[in-house]
């Protein structure tokens, strides 16, 4: 028996050794995953340090890539990065950020060969997930009920950003793209970020207001200030029916102070 413990001991001291060395191509493997199945485009990172003390992230070398039908590689080009984590909720399959600051070299736009725009390749705001189709059922065997897999929420308190350059390739007119540059030193926060793509949107839309891009790649800017606009009071419900059925369960002190920096409004909890 006393053998038997001393091996559990040292196998859970390697295993924990291991954790500890790994930790950052863990953290890193996990950051690409999130942030690529909430934007629906492939994201890289060069190189990611974790300070558990300090509850911070430092990366270097983010890329945010075009899908495989563009000519260049590249759409969104970050350097440094920073993120200050809440280790706590994260234990509870929560993302919760407390703090992200980007700084952005470039925002490259692409038109393609077939006149598609990169920035439309990003997951739509508002989008549903897609169903997988239903399997036959063999005669005879019971139903096999699917597998619901629990969403992860993300919650970023302050995210801070800025945006360096801003360039625009158009392919659709020959092998050699027409490119303009602009150098727009773009510097803007926002707060309360649960919704990824929504964030890229409002993003993409103000760094388009600072060129002359829009008229350039007949990018409708009305139609795509009402689509945000429409997300964004979808959202705002959708956080009301959470607030109110958080109010209806019972909640602590500390909850309803966070509900109360959400929507700006003195909440009580109801009897």
């Amino acid at each position: 028996m006393k053998k038997l413990f001393l091996f559990l001991i040292t196998v859970i001291l390697l295993l924990s050794v291991f954790i500890f060395l790994a930790r950052n191509f863990i953290v890193k493997i996990a950051v690409e995953q999130g942030v690529t199945h909430g934007i629906g485009l492939p994201l890289k990172i060069e190189k990611l340090d974790i300070n558990f003390k300090d509850t911070l992230l430092a990366i270097n070398g983010l890329q945010l890539s075009n899908p495989p039908d563009f000519e260049e590689k590249d759409m969104l080009i970050i350097p440094e990065a920073m993120v200050n984590y809440d280790l706590t909720s994260i234990l509870k399959g929560k993302i919760h950020l407390e703090e992200v600051r980007l700084d952005m070299d470039k925002f490259i736009i692409v038109k393609n060969k077939n006149g598609q725009l990169n920035i439309n390749s990003v997951k739509k705001i508002g989008q549903p997930k897609e169903e997988k189709p239903v399997e036959p059922q063999e005669p005879g065997k019971p139903k096999k009920e699917p597998r619901k897999k629990k969403k992860t929420e993300i919650q970023i308190d302050s995210l801070s950003v800025h945006v360096g350059q801003v360039i625009y390739k158009d392919y659709s007119k020959g092998a050699e793209p027409v490119v303009k540059e602009y150098k727009i030193n773009y510097k803007d926060s926002f707060t309360n970020v649960q919704d990824l793509p929504l964030f890229f949107a409002k993003l993409t839309y103000s760094v388009l207001s600072k060129t002359a891009i829009a008229s350039i790649a007949n990018i409708n800017m009305k139609e795509y200030n009402e689509a945000i606009k429409t997300a964004s009071r979808e959202n705002i419900k959708k956080l009301e029916e959470k607030a109110k059925k958080k109010l209806s369960e019972g909640v602590t002190k500390e909850d309803i102070n966070k509900l109360k920096n959400i929507f700006g409004t003195k909440l009580k909890k109801t009897e």
